[in-house]
């Protein structure tokens, strides 16, 4: 897979390079693909990367900087859990790096590829970052598609995860070894991320594998919680945003409780909220229809439709 340098990161003290993978033609309209916290580019399936550019889009899906084959920050340090979780903002020490960064990264990747704008897609955390590239890059974004994420606010009415799903996240693999992980990842999905009637062993299973075969590298997985978990709400930037918006969120999701979708979706003037019925956090072949469907109507072709926003 290739891999851009997208820039010079004075925080990091290096350059960023990112790899990324495209599909479709080039001449088509783009759309950038973010995923979430720890997740390689294969969380974007291929099957779904290439539906989407047979609706007619030259798609991008790409690894954030510290995870995959982008590059790697352990220079930079390792926040402690006990400092992310127990520790108030005010008193915890910034993280290596934060969301902000992050959404740089990605418009500067759209520059690389000689890419002037773009229908921005993210789920999760990366969700987070596609809210703040819009926000903070109008010009750059086509329209805004946030799935399965939060505006960070924490408030009464915003549930969070349980306990016990906040400690079955900080469980790990048995060991090292391939067979390990596909085990752990099996387990963490049935029991986290993807309901029963979504669940299906045979694609969970050759997804963990591809991923631990491309990459076994966590060391960015704690950089990337300290700049979720330290993130200033984003409700007031939301605010500003104009571009086309869809909100998708899983009614099922443990991670991410629906009323965060529906709170997001709130904050983002003239947005369309879309349930997705039955679902996880995890983006599984069930799925993949109804969230091209959904962007298409509610985004794409609002926007193509009118040949403006609103």
């Amino acid at each position: 897979m290739p891999t851009a340098r997208v820039r010079h990161c004075a925080k990091a003290k290096r350059d960023i390079d990112l790899c990324y993978e495209a599909f479709g033609s080039p001449t088509d309209v783009p759309v950038l693909l973010i995923m979430g916290l720890n997740g390689q580019l294969l969380y974007w399936d291929t099957d779904f990367c290439k539906q989407l550019a047979q609706r007619g889009y030259f798609v991008i899906r790409y690894d954030n900087r510290d995870v995959g084959l982008s590059t790697k920050l352990d220079h930079m340090g390792s926040p402690s859990v006990a400092g992310l979780v127990l520790l108030p903002n005010c008193c915890a020490p910034a993280p290596p790096y934060d969301l902000e960064d992050m959404a740089t990264d990605a418009v500067m990747l759209l520059s690389a590829l000689k890419i002037d704008k773009a229908h921005v897609i993210g789920h999760s955390m990366g969700g987070m970052i596609a809210q703040l590239v819009a926000a903070k890059f109008p010009d750059r974004v086509l329209s805004l598609t946030s799935s399965g994420s939060t505006t960070g606010k924490k408030r009464s009415g915003l549930k969070e995860p349980s306990l016990s799903i906040k400690l079955d996240l900080a469980k790990k693999p048995k060991n090292g070894s391939k067979e390990a992980f596909i085990e752990h990842q099996r387990w963490a999905a049935q029991k986290i991320f993807t309901p029963p009637e979504q669940f299906n062993a045979e694609f969970t299973d050759r997804l963990n594998a591809d991923l631990y075969d491309r990459s076994t590298y966590q060391g960015g997985a704690m950089r990337h919680a300290a700049a979720v978990l330290r993130a200033e709400p984003r409700d007031a930037l939301l605010r500003g945003i104009r571009c086309p918006a869809l909100v998708l969120h899983g009614d099922k999701d443990l991670l991410v409780d629906i009323s965060q979708g529906k709170h997001t979706a709130d904050c983002i003037a003239h947005s369309t909220f879309v349930v997705l019925e039955g679902a996880g956090h995890s983006l599984v072949p069930p799925l993949f229809q109804k969230f091209i469907d959904s962007f298409e109507i509610y985004a794409s072709k609002r926007l193509s439709a009118a040949g403006m926003p609103f």
